[in-house]
């Protein structure tokens, strides 16, 4: 008889729609592990950090790992019942804040308050790529960093029509000044890491 598995609410990633439990769980985090991505963020103990399209926290406990006693860590998911598997998991955390709502308008994060922004794996699965990108650059402070991947198509394809071709990512990322720090990954799941400058012209 197979195991029973754990219930959890349906959350989309890339096109389709998985239950909640496998965005989290052994196998996911064998082969793709939290720690490679917030490597790459790398945020520094007492950091303000928001991870948008958090969907169930899957970085959440390594990134506040690394924020330490004095860090902060905002979750934004439109799904609901995905952010309260994460406190349920997770249980009260004074560090920690949830927001129920779209990742292109989080009115709950001041403008220019925030050190990192995570897009894990998000940009594939909306419609409002280049919002979104704005979202993160109103939140982060001048010289604050977002990590941004996402599964990548060459060309429009009508099965996956949400993952954006090389255009459309440049068109999204153009609408702000970002400063390229660093890229990775395939064609088909590249990852970048952008910085809003420090310095900002008139």
């Amino acid at each position: 008889m197979a195991a029973a598995r754990p219930p959890g609410p349906p959350v989309h990633s890339g096109d389709q729609t998985y239950p909640a439990w496998a965005l989290d769980n052994v196998f996911r985090r064998w082969f793709a592990p939290p720690r490679r991505t917030v490597n790459r963020l790398d945020p520094q103990p007492g950091e303000r950090v928001v991870d948008l399209g958090a969907g169930v926290g899957y970085y959440a406990n390594e990134t506040l790992a690394r924020l330490g006693p004095s860090g902060h860590l905002t979750l934004v998911d439109i799904n609901g019942a995905a952010l309260a598997r994460f406190r349920s998991r997770h249980g009260p955390d004074q560090r920690v804040d949830l927001v129920v709502g779209s990742a292109a308008s989080v009115p709950q994060v001041a403008a220019a308050s925030e050190d990192r922004v995570l897009l894990a794996d998000v940009l594939c699965d909306v419609e409002d790529k280049a919002g979104i990108l704005a979202e993160a650059y109103r939140m982060l402070r001048p010289g604050g960093t977002v990590y941004v991947s996402f599964h990548s198509v060459p060309q429009p394809d009508p099965r996956r029509p949400l993952r954006p071709t090389p255009a459309v990512w440049d068109a999204a990322r153009r609408q702000n000044p970002w400063e390229e720090r660093a890229r990775g990954g395939k064609p088909t799941h590249p990852w970048y890491l952008l910085v809003k400058p420090a310095t900002q012209g008139p």
